[in-house]
């Protein structure tokens, strides 16, 4: 009851901080694809990717950007948001409720993998992990934390941009708690307070965007920008850096947190 009176109040209007070309530490080049989920883990980045007969799970080197597709789903699998927890990669699909769980050490040191399976019931956008938890958007205005038992909601809690619910959330990150989120087509990363589930503050990528796409608006002349919207996140806590990437982006942009 607390709780919901607590989320039911307007928030603090959040900070807003443009993110210039002079605040990307380094330029990844890299082969683009459809990104859903992206993730840091121990040394590597990881990639969940999408599209029906195109989705696959990735791993990528924060150095020069290789690409190794660890596994192919299969061609009637739409993924979307990808995560670890105690040692396993969660990767969630959008609407066919099957989930793909992966063993991180192989995942790491082998070219490919074999997943398990389990069952979400339920629409899956983004992912991340807090507070031992799987933390999942399905591109509402709220997050749900899931039991890593049975993959059912145990918790949510609805984000709000100052008085106003925020919509059609997606890709998430934990970081130094809080969650960092994309909302579907917007140029903004939110960083949300999990506690009120109030936006913190909002930083504006629209610079990286245009960089990130420029080429690809020149050179296709079918070019859909929803198709190469803004949308992966990767925190290193190791380092403190943050990894910034979109759908069919040729670029990953590296930030100091």
């Amino acid at each position: 009851m607390l709780l919901s009176s607590v989320l039911s109040l307007a928030c603090p209007t959040p900070n807003q901080r443009t993110i210039e070309l002079q605040d990307v530490h380094r330029t990844i080049t890299i082969s683009p694809s459809y990104t859903q989920g992206l993730l840091f883990y121990k040394g590597k980045l990881f990639e969940s990717s999408g599209i029906y007969g195109r989705s696959r799970f990735s791993r990528i080197d924060p150095v020069t950007g290789s690409k190794r597709v660890l596994y192919y789903l299969p061609r009637h699998i739409f993924a979307e948001g990808l995560a670890v927890m105690k040692d396993k990669f969660y990767q969630f699909s959008w609407s066919e409720k099957e989930v793909f769980i992966y063993d991180a050490l192989e995942a790491l040191e082998r070219n490919s993998v074999r997943p398990n399976k389990d069952r979400y019931n339920g629409e899956a956008w983004g992912l991340t992990t807090h507070n031992d938890k799987l933390l999942l958007s399905d591109g509402t205005t709220r997050l749900h934390y899931l039991s890593a038992k049975g993959l059912t909601i145990t918790d949510s809690f609805e984000v709000k941009d100052g008085d106003k619910a925020l919509d059609d959330l997606n890709e998430l990150e934990s970081i130094k708690g809080n969650i960092w989120a994309n909302v579907w087509g917007s140029y903004f990363i939110f960083i949300i307070n999990p506690v009120d589930g109030c936006v913190i503050e909002k930083l504006d990528l629209t610079r990286l965007y245009e960089v990130a796409t420029q080429y690809a608006s020149e050179d296709d002349p079918n070019y859909d920008p929803w198709e190469h919207v803004l949308n992966g996140i990767a925190y290193d806590p190791l380092s403190g850096e943050v990894y910034i990437t979109g759908k069919n982006w040729r670029y990953m942009f590296v930030l100091n947190q």
